[in-house]
């Protein structure tokens, strides 16, 4: 008895899980494959991401005004990388009061530089709404600005934290749960 060949459509279906298998780790791997109207299987042709009309080799005026101020094309990098976005804070109204906040913290140079490279979304933060308050709660709670200062070196995401939405409901509930001030 002869048997039939099987049909082309499954030898390319086929073809196709084994190549899904080898593909797996790569998410991507059924942008490769189309269905036609007909029914059969085809590759269709890769997409290629769009850029921007900005070139990401154009600096922008915040990051040219942070090189100004002795950042290197290393942490400018690294701030780009991290910043999500395209960086490109208000200087005005977001880089120099929060740099300037940052030396009336205490914190020198090199260490505004590590926490600005660590967390470039601080420039998202409302200072007046966000930060300050923070810190005064800190301090609040004990802490002297030399204290403060590590802290914010050590977890800058700390200052984008509200207290009023965050931090208060938190104690509020440990002390309801008995913890007095000290714990």
């Amino acid at each position: 008895m002869r048997r039939r060949p099987p049909p082309k459509g499954l030898l390319l279906l086929l073809f196709f899980l084994a190549a899904a298998a080898v593909l797996r780790p790569c998410k991507s791997w059924l942008a490769i494959v189309r269905w036609s109207r007909t029914g059969a299987l085809f590759a269709a042709r890769p997409r290629v991401p769009r850029r921007s009309s900005l070139s990401d080799d154009v600096h922008t005026l915040a990051e040219d005004y942070m090189s100004s101020l002795g950042f290197s094309e290393d942490e400018l990098s690294k701030i780009k990388a991290r910043y999500k976005q395209r960086f490109e804070p208000d200087i005005e109204k977001k880089i120099k009061p929060f740099l300037r906040w940052f030396s009336e913290l205490g914190l020198t140079d090199s260490q505004v530089h590590k926490v600005v490279v660590t967390y470039p979304m601080v420039f998202r933060n409302r200072l007046e709404e966000t930060s300050k308050p923070m810190v005064l709660w800190l301090k609040g709670l004990g802490m002297d600005d030399l204290q403060v200062a590590k802290l914010i070196l050590r977890r800058p995401q700390l200052i984008s934290i509200s207290v009023e939405e965050n931090l208060k409901p938190r104690v509020q509930w440990l002390k309801e749960l008995g913890m007095d001030d000290l714990q």
